[in-house]
């Protein structure tokens, strides 16, 4: 059988051009004119769209959202967490609303009131905390720079947490504020 002879290598790549080639893959092109101003014109009209609706918003119009519980303690099993002690631990209710999150913790205080204790996620700015038992103002607080909050010396019962900013309310499901957590 004949000898097959090895592939030969192409030769070796000239320096000056493999260095012009990657100066070349680096440098970007300008998209056409045309595309560039159609870029501008749609997002100046996204802008104005904008403006006008902020503008057809009656002055205080809030909007409303109803935020979904994600975690009660109270409606966990002891058996899935495990029990440390026999202390009552204060109760905690997690719920979310679009980026907002809301950390509660109920805690039992003096002479059978309770108190409520918790941080807020997601919001800028202004904030009051609202809770509300059949339409009526129970207890308010601002949030810190933290987003925390306190009410205390809440009396036990059905209540509804608000958060309402310049812009917008949330409003946690309904909450089952016994005598104690």
């Amino acid at each position: 059988m004949p000898r097959q002879s090895p592939p030969s290598l192409p030769p070796a790549p000239d320096d000056t051009l493999l260095e012009r080639q990657l100066r070349d893959s680096r440098t970007l092109e300008d998209a056409p004119e045309h595309v560039i101003q159609r870029t501008l014109q749609t997002l100046q009209g996204l802008q104005q769209q904008r403006r006008r609706t902020q503008a057809a918003a009656p002055a205080g119009l809030r909007q409303r959202v109803l935020a979904a519980l994600s975690f009660d303690s109270a409606a966990a099993t002891g058996l899935a967490f495990g029990v440390r002690s026999a202390s009552a631990a204060p109760r905690q209710i997690v719920c979310s609303a679009g980026a907002v999150d809301i950390d509660l913790r109920v805690e039992t205080a003096d002479a059978g009131r309770l108190q409520l204790r918790g941080q807020v996620f997601g919001i800028d700015g202004a904030c009051a905390v609202v809770l509300q038992r059949d339409g009526a103002a129970l207890a308010e607080a601002a949030l810190d720079a933290q987003g925390q909050f306190l009410l205390s010396a809440v009396p036990p019962g059905p209540a509804t947490l608000l958060l309402r900013s310049d812009d917008a309310e949330i409003e946690l499901p309904a909450l089952d504020l016994g005598a104690g957590p």
